[in-house]
């Protein structure tokens, strides 16, 4: 086991990267990592494509939004990313939260409700996409919450939220399922 205290956080960025700038229609058409204008404020935002930390590596584009000069760094990850019984199935963990937190990066948890077949592999799918209302509606309280990124995440955590996200995730999932004919892992591993 191992055990550590963190006990400043400080950081000279050396690489900057000028992010392109969106007004917020639809997260699945803007790219990993952006500056938006959502209800006339300005958010630096990038998302992730599966909550495991090590496949798509998301951390180099939450680093790329530090320095934008907005109030507020969020990153969206979906709670769970399903690809289906021949594919794999990731879980957000708690430790993913807690380094977003210590790093004042807003997480909104998100969950897919769209996909396609994968091309040579049966009961796979690929090109997943946020529900979009939902994250429409999580932005909508960011853009108003005026506490640091620690409670909103914790907020995001809680058994209220947790369950309803799981609960509209596995419903997600089981329209995909019907809807593509294909055999996802069991929703019981949702619960």
């Amino acid at each position: 086991m191992l055990q550590a205290t963190i006990q400043n956080f400080s950081y000279q960025k050396i690489w900057r990267e000028d992010l392109e700038s969106f007004t917020f229609e639809n997260i699945n058409i803007l790219p990993s990592k952006c500056l938006i204008n959502f209800k006339n404020k300005a958010l630096a935002l990038s998302k992730w494509v599966s909550p495991k930390r090590t496949r798509s590596y998301p951390y180099a584009r939450v680093y790329d939004t530090f320095d934008s000069g907005v109030s507020k760094v969020a990153t969206i990850i979906p709670l769970i990313k399903d690809e289906g019984i021949n594919g794999d199935m990731d879980y957000l963990q708690w430790d993913t939260l807690s380094l977003m937190s210590l790093l004042n990066v807003y997480v909104i948890i998100g969950f897919y409700d769209e996909a396609q077949p994968h091309l040579s592999r049966i009961d796979k799918i690929t090109n997943q996409h946020f529900n979009n209302e939902y994250i429409l509606g999580q932005l909508t309280q960011l853009v108003n919450y005026h506490q640091s990124a620690l409670h909103w995440n914790l907020n995001q955590l809680s058994n209220k939220n947790l369950t309803t996200l799981a609960n509209l995730t596995k419903n997600a999932y089981a329209n995909i399922s019907r809807f593509l004919n294909i055999k996802l892992h069991n929703p019981q591993n949702i619960d």
